[in-house]
């Protein structure tokens, strides 16, 4: 969409596609670049492939114009008759046994279906998703290394599985309401979702504040949507507060941002965009309309449809180490030994077998994905969008910066000292999940939440089972954090909120030695410190800190403080989480520490609806914090918040279907596609 367009009802997309079937060089190696950049932040090599951290055991979800399933990227064999063909069905049938879609709504439309409006868009985005040629597999199988080398459109998380849904069909866009399409997605084990699409509007939308209800009503669940191409504001729905807005980068491992990509704050007044992925001459799957023809071209696309499903990729791989324990908290670690992928010694030859420290893994929530995602970000300053120089952000043009996976955990480190020594692969990075479930059963919880179509938000869940804290209004939860000398503190602490305007405000504070640090207050790359604990911003989901080495000097530890200021909207459920309930989870991500010897202020209890447990965090606020709590009072007024835009309600818009009644219109939606 062009960015001086006018915003109305009628609108019609304008968007132009570059597309080409791949010709020897021409391309080569041009969509590798952008998983390289977001891998370790250059433009060649993927050092997270070659340990096997590729998206393996992730299922990703999305809704688009369609998917060409007989592309080489999805179908189940070279040709018909090979090796996994259906009888004659190269193409295969979606489900569980598929190589690549294990769920797909048809109901809609059964292609990508030339004629229908953004024909290819669909199959395009499902490539940067999951694409691995059906060739290279083929070779895998067979241990052809030298073939089975990921080449020309392969995906960043390469090894994740689809759940997809058709939403256009010849009356144009038909989207289910979103909890359709999120408890699709859950009931499939998909947590990430990656949408290109949405409503040429930056108002707060009915269907936005379904995608919020149902992000904070289930924590399994991140949404990945694209701004549009404004070039201004981000349009919904992926200006909600519990959404992941996704800025597009230049894809020549510099720090310049797309001309188009949003720069403003939302009419709201949460921040433009979260962080910003490469997404400018996308290389991935072309369709081509055609149900037999088993095509394997591939077309170049630009623009934030572009960078979403990049954006969800990186999620995928940041799941997958948090599944398999690459990332964790402070509990014991196992031995493991590397499974390289065959074709990795093909690629580089000097790589050596050996085993590293993993933790028992887990399935991330949502926050603590956004949380890991932001934390991997490295700040753009000094590059340009246009005319506008980008500071260190974080800011509405670059978000928190550029996802680099490898700020995470050291890959070219691992690769040094692998078979030399035992590897622990992020020492320094210390995470904890509220909502981290004992059992890890959270596809059979949600399932209780929505059988016989009843709404996640009336589930009346305690907590039960999880890692908690839960916090109520004025509680509160601290660890102590011996710091690394000469390494930078970043911590990252991330929620999601009651829908808007009635949003859980929860305040980020750091004490490090006699210094005070607060979510989201900058002085420059620093985080702006203080003689006495403050607030933070309200207008956010996600708050940050980042202290410099040269500040730490003589400070052994720091303490971290996750507060629950206020928690918005009716809260008439006692010791319910989500949305009525008067308790709310939360994600942490902190790097810069000794990750082992991290330490719990205080313990807690959770507390069940039946009972009248007091909860620890709320014993702790009571009999240590009353000075502490007198002098936030007393400061609040000096030091006030950043408050939305007056003014600026929830709006209802047309229907979206034929069957809906709330949902704005869909049918000329923007994609965010541009070249």
């Amino acid at each position: 969409m062009r960015p001086d367009a006018p915003i109305n009802d009628s609108l019609v997309v304008d968007y132009v596609d570059n597309s080409f079937e791949s010709q020897g060089d021409f391309a080569s190696g041009r969509n590798a670049v952008a998983a390289s950049i977001i891998q370790h932040g250059q433009i060649v090599g993927h050092p997270a492939w070659l340990l096997g951290i590729d998206g393996t055991g992730v299922i990703i979800a999305s809704a688009d114009s369609g998917i060409d399933r007989d592309h080489a990227c999805f179908r189940d064999a070279t040709e018909p008759g090979a090796s996994g063909s259906e009888w004659n069905n190269a193409t295969g049938t979606p489900g569980t046994s598929h190589r690549k879609i294990i769920f797909l709504d048809e109901s809609i439309d059964d292609w990508d279906t030339q004629g229908n409006e953004h024909f290819t868009h669909g199959t395009h985005v499902a490539g940067s998703l999951v694409c691995r040629s059906v060739y290279e597999q083929a070779a895998e199988d067979i241990q052809d290394w030298v073939n089975a080398t990921p080449g020309e459109g392969t995906a960043l998380s390469h090894g994740a599985k689809l759940v997809f849904t058709d939403v256009v069909g010849d009356d144009g866009w038909v989207v289910p309401e979103p909890p359709v399409l999120f408890s699709t997605a859950a009931e499939n084990g998909a947590v990430i979702r990656s949408d290109s699409w949405g409503d040429p509007t930056t108002n707060y939308t009915e269907r936005t504040r379904q995608f919020d209800s149902w992000l904070h009503s289930v924590p399994w669940a991140l949404s990945i949507v694209a701004p549009g191409n404004t070039g201004n504001e981000v349009q919904e729905p992926a200006n909600g507060f519990n959404v992941v807005a996704v800025g597009v980068a230049k894809k020549d491992g510099g720090d310049d941002l797309w001309m188009l990509t949003p720069h403003s704050p939302t009419s709201q007044g949460r921040q433009g965009v979260e962080f910003v992925v490469p997404g400018v001459s996308i290389i991935s799957a072309a369709a081509d309309g055609e149900h037999n023809s088993y095509n394997d071209g591939w077309k170049s696309s630009s623009g934030s449809s572009m960078a979403a499903p990049q954006a969800a990729s990186a999620a995928a791989l940041i799941q997958q180490m948090v599944q398999d324990g690459w990332i964790g908290g402070s509990e014991e670690r196992d031995e493991v030994v590397v499974v390289r992928p065959g074709w990795a010694k093909v690629v580089d030859g000097n790589l050596s077998d050996g085993e590293i420290m993993l933790s028992e893994g887990f399935t991330p929530s949502g926050s603590l994905l956004r949380a890991l995602l932001s934390l991997s970000a490295e700040s753009m300053e000094g590059g340009r969008q246009g005319s506008i120089l980008l500071g260190p952000g974080p800011d509405d043009s670059q978000g928190w910066g550029l996802v680099n996976l490898t700020r995470l955990v050291y890959f070219d480190t691992i690769e040094r000292s692998l078979g030399n020594i035992v590897i622990d692969p992020s020492a320094n990075v210390w995470i904890h999940d509220s909502f981290r479930l004992e059992d890890d059963n959270w596809q059979e919880l949600v399932e209780t939440w929505t059988e016989d179509g009843n709404d996640p938000a009336d589930s009346g869940w305690s907590g039960e089972g999880a890692a908690g804290p839960f916090l109520t209004t004025g509680s509160r939860q601290s660890w102590v954090m011996p710091v690394i000398e000469g390494q930078d503190i970043e911590v990252r602490l991330a929620w999601s909120s009651n829908p808007y305007p009635d949003l859980d405000d929860l305040d980020l504070i750091v004490q490090a030695g006699g210094d005070w640090y607060h979510g989201n207050r900058f002085d420059g790359w620093n985080s702006s410190s203080y003689s006495a604990p403050g607030l933070g911003e309200q207008n956010s989901t996600l708050e940050g800190v980042r202290i410099s080495a040269n500040k730490l000097l003589g400070v052994d530890s720091i303490t971290v403080t996750v507060r629950a200021t206020e928690l918005g909207g009716l809260k008439d459920q006692h010791g319910v989480v989500g949305i009525g309930g008067d308790r709310v989870g939360f994600a942490l991500a902190v790097r810069g520490v000794y990750r082992d010897d991290v330490v719990p202020e205080t313990a807690w209890v959770i507390e069940s609806p039946q009972d009248g447990t007091v909860d620890s965090g709320l014993l702790w606020l009571l009999l240590g914090t009353g000075v502490l709590v007198a002098v936030v009072v007393a400061i609040e007024a000096g030091r006030g918040r950043i408050e939305g835009v007056d003014g600026v309600g929830v709006t209802v818009g047309q229907h979206s279907n034929p069957q809906g009644d709330s949902l704005p219109s869909a049918e000329a939606p923007h994609t965010g596609e541009e070249e």
